[in-house]
């Protein structure tokens, strides 16, 4: 499980990190019938190089903050798959 935070019509899709350890994954879709939030999953899938359907969201479908279930990987494997130091 992973905590995210999305950040909708951003300038182009990626994952960063903030000095606090929040990881951002940043998209260009709007969060509009949950455009963003499908877009934030393939993001961050393609960051820790899984396919978008083995990223399952646990809480916040609604919300900009999120839980995120990565399938096969632990915290530690996404957060190293991410470079977040």
């Amino acid at each position: 499980m992973l905590e995210i935070k999305v950040r909708p019509r951003a300038g182009k899709c990626r994952v960063t990190h903030r000095k606090d350890g929040t990881v951002v994954v940043e998209v260009t879709s709007a969060p509009e019938n949950g455009q963003a939030t499908k877009q934030a999953l393939r993001t961050l899938a393609r960051a820790v190089g899984l396919r978008s359907c083995d990223a399952t969201i646990l809480k916040g479908a609604r919300n900009r903050k999120k839980t995120v279930l990565l399938k096969g990987l632990t915290k530690g494997a996404c957060l190293a798959g991410l470079e977040v130091s």
